[in-house]
């Protein structure tokens, strides 16, 4: 599966990039307002499954748009500014 860079290129799909953001966002968090690794893995795959489907390769601003639904969906509204604020 592939997706598109912001510079145009198409690349292989990633999930740990996924990953990796969320959990860059979720570390500054308290403690209290963290997501698990599992949950953040559950997220992850949620999105990797939807761009899946898609008849087409996603963005990277798709998939980020994707990820910030997938974490509101979990209530964990501080957490999507984290990552709102990460990608920019």
């Amino acid at each position: 599966m592939k997706n598109i860079k912001r510079s145009g290129c198409e690349v292989d799909f990633d999930i740990t990039k996924i990953i990796a953001a969320i959990t860059k966002g979720n570390n500054e968090m308290q403690d209290a307002d963290k997501l698990t690794a599992a949950q953040i893995r559950e997220i992850a795959t949620k999105v990797e499954n939807k761009c899946k489907v898609m008849s087409h390769a996603p963005s990277v601003e798709e998939i980020q748009d994707m990820v910030e639904d997938q974490i509101m969906a979990h209530s964990a509204y501080a957490l999507a500014r984290k990552y709102i604020t990460y990608r920019y």
